[in-house]
């Protein structure tokens, strides 16, 4: 079972090979350049730059509301909920499909989470950088 938040992209990859006899084409190439403690990081990466970007922002939000200052969700806030959301339906359709099409289909599938999931990623901090200018002038 997942123990640590490291590992999902683990786990996943592992219900993937249990599930349709494939391995991730990512990790595999991530294994041949990495030992496995890297390869954890690597995989985890996107998810901790995530949950860092909405603690960032909930203290940025709290700076402003002590100064009597509401911060409303701008356009790259919105960008990332969205592509968040889009990205977990993409990812779990073709989870799905993976097992039911062709080992060349299905090896394209495969790939798709660890795409999406850098894709959220670099939204995630693109979002926070705006929401930083946003409210840098709150945290004096």
């Amino acid at each position: 079972m997942c123990g640590t938040l490291g590992n999902v992209t683990l786990c996943l990859d592992t219900h993937l090979v249990e599930c349709i006899g494939r391995l991730h084409h990512l990790r595999i190439l991530l294994a041949s350049a990495a030992h496995e403690d890297e390869l954890d990081l690597v995989l985890a990466l996107p998810v901790i730059l995530i949950i860092a970007r909405e603690f960032f922002v909930t203290g940025l939000r709290l700076s402003a509301a002590s100064k009597g200052v509401v911060v409303a969700a701008n356009y790259w806030g919105k960008a990332k909920t969205m592509t968040q959301g889009v990205s977990l339906g993409i990812c779990f359709a073709a989870m799905f499909l993976a097992g039911l099409l062709s080992e060349n289909i299905s090896s394209v599938l495969c790939r798709i989470p660890s795409i999406l999931s850098w894709v959220c990623a670099a939204i995630t901090v693109i979002s926070a950088i705006s929401y930083w200018k946003q409210c840098k002038q709150y945290l004096k």
